[in-house]
């Protein structure tokens, strides 16, 4: 015995995808214990590609050369400030 009658009409569709405003938020790699989308895998070690080591990457790179600049141009100005003032 059937509880409801039949119809004649269409299908239902779902909700039309609308993309939000603004620019999409990047998916970070996530460490091993962080949930989330993109993990990094357990036991893969990245390699840099300017060097070609293991263990940082590029941009690690570049961060520890402005660093590295940073620390020459303090130990000038001290030696300047030592000698000449």
């Amino acid at each position: 015995m059937e509880m409801w009658p039949e119809v004649d009409i269409e299908e239902p569709l779902p909700p039309h995808y609308k993309r939000g405003s603004g620019r999409p938020e990047k998916l970070r790699i996530r460490e091993v214990d962080d949930f989330g989308t993109r993990m990094r895998r357990p036991g893969v070690s990245y390699r840099c590609t300017k060097c070609d080591k293991f263990g940082h990457n590029k941009s690690v790179k570049v961060l520890l050369r402005i660093q590295m600049l940073l620390r020459e141009m303090y130990v000038f100005l001290t030696f300047l400030k030592a000698n000449f003032v």
